[in-house]
């Protein structure tokens, strides 16, 4: 039950994160500006190389309508579709990539949507993918670490984090 609350949980936090996360970087960038390495400035080369092998498999093997649509209309033309159409295959682990390997100040962008800094919106990512991971090849959670730390913001500067919640 924990693990289904959890899942249910996470796919509403992904697309909340793809939508603001993609839209921010397409509007600085362009519709296929992740297919040109300079906008994952952050990401190593292997990395990145990785990340696009990813998108194009995630999108080779996809049937969905919209894919097919825009692979018979536009497939001549282009390789893979542009970002806000291959948001809606891709896998958190990619997300998660591309947050990582883009610049700092879109980040900060993307994190102040949210109202913290891009460092606590990093480590949360993180976090939330690995958990979601987990939950989908129904691994256990109690008692077990992610591997990553979920970080708070500054207390100084965010209380609210730290003030604890009561339940009434």
């Amino acid at each position: 039950a924990l693990r289904v609350l959890i899942t249910e949980m996470l796919s509403t936090i992904e697309i909340s994160l793809k939508t603001v996360t993609i839209y921010s970087y397409s509007q600085k960038y362009g519709a296929f500006a992740y297919m040109n390495r300079a906008t994952l400035p952050k990401l190593r080369d292997e990395d990145y190389d990785k990340c696009i092998s990813k998108c194009s498999r995630e999108y080779e093997q996809n049937l969905e309508p919209f894919i097919c649509h825009f692979k018979k209309k536009y497939g001549d033309i282009h390789t893979l579709p542009p970002m806000w159409i291959l948001a809606e295959i891709m896998s958190f682990g990619t997300l998660t990539t591309i947050f990582r390997g883009i610049e700092p100040a879109l980040k900060q962008e993307i994190a102040h949507n949210y109202k913290i800094p891009d460092a606590v919106l990093f480590s949360w990512i993180r976090c939330l993918n690995t958990m979601r991971n987990k939950c989908a090849h129904n691994s256990q959670l109690v008692f077990r670490p992610l591997g990553y730390d979920p970080f708070l913001p500054n207390k100084l500067k965010y209380p609210e984090w730290h003030d604890p919640v009561s339940f009434s």
